[in-house]
C-alpha cells in the first residue's frame, strides 16, 4: 500500500502490486569430448567464476556409450559435495543423449531405456542437497566404466543453474 501527502495533509492511499520475477536459470557447459575407455574412470570439469547460491540446478548429459549399464556417474561441487547420479542403469541403453538429471522429473534415471532421452531423477543422492551453496569454483563430472568390453565417449555436459 501506498500512501501520498500533498502540501495540504490532503492524502490518497493505492495498493500497488509488483511482480517479481526470479531470473531465468544459467547454463555453465564443457563441450570437450572425452573418451571413455574399459574399467577406467575419467573426470571433466566445469570452473564457474559467478558467485551466487542455487535454488535448483539440473544436469544436462550427452555420452555416447555401447552399454549403459557399465557407467557409474557423479557430480561433485564446488564445496566438495559428491552426489551419485546414477550407477549401472539404461536397461541395455546405447548412451545419454540429452539426457537431463532433474529432482522434480516424474521419472526415475532406473527405468531409463534407449538413448535416454528426456529429463529423469537421479537414481541416487538428490541434486537439491546443494540448494544453498555456492557455485563459484570447479565442477567435476566422474563417469567409471566398472566393465570390460565395451567403451564410449563423454560429448558434453551441462548445468542448468537457477538462482
Amino acid at each position: 500500500t501506498y500512501k501520498a501527502t500533498d502540501g495540504s495533509m490532503n492524502s490518497r492511499t493505492a495498493t500497488v502490486t509488483i511482480n517479481v520475477q526470479p531470473p531465468p536459470p544459467v547454463t555453465y557447459a564443457n563441450n570437450t569430448g572425452m573418451s571413455i575407455l574399459d574399467r577406467n574412470t575419467i573426470t571433466s570439469s566445469i570452473v564457474i567464476t559467478d558467485t551466487f547460491s542455487i535454488t535448483d540446478l539440473n544436469i544436462q548429459l550427452d555420452i555416447d556409450h555401447e552399454k549403459n549399464e557399465d557407467l557409474d556417474v557423479y557430480l561433485i561441487s564446488a564445496s566438495g559435495t559428491r552426489i551419485k547420479l546414477f550407477t549401472d542403469v539404461g536397461r541395455r541403453g546405447r548412451g545419454f543423449k540429452n539426457t537431463i538429471l532433474d529432482d522434480e522429473a516424474a521419472t526415475s534415471i532406473t527405468r531409463a531405456k534407449g538413448s535416454s532421452a528426456g529429463s529423469y531423477r537421479p537414481e541416487g543422492d538428490l541434486l537439491s542437497q546443494l540448494d544453498g551453496e555456492e557455485i563459484f569454483g570447479t565442477w567435476t563430472l566422474e563417469i567409471t566404466d566398472d566393465s570390460h568390453h565395451r567403451t564410449g565417449t563423454l560429448n558434453s555436459w551441462s548445468l542448468i543453474i537457477e538462482h
